[in-house]
């Protein structure tokens, strides 16, 4: 295994909590915040499962539809 975060000792890694200097390691090189094609993906999947929806959503026989009829 890597040593990606740097830690040459335990002692390093069990006093994170007080880690000062060259000890404290900084993760903003390794966080992508842009958008990955997952991200457009799962935009995609949602859209295209919402799409059933939407042609029932005014529909008489939908109980979320505001046009539902309640029997009485």
């Amino acid at each position: 295994m890597t040593n990606p975060i740097g830690i040459n000792n335990l002692s390093q890694s069990s006093n994170i909590a007080n880690a000062t200097g060259d000890e404290v390691v900084s993760l903003d090189k390794h966080i992508n915040t842009s958008a990955t094609d997952t991200d457009q993906i799962q935009a995609f999947i949602v859209s295209t499962w919402m799409a059933s929806f939407q042609n029932d959503m005014y529909s008489e026989d939908n109980p979320i539809s505001p046009y539902y009829k309640i029997e009485w």
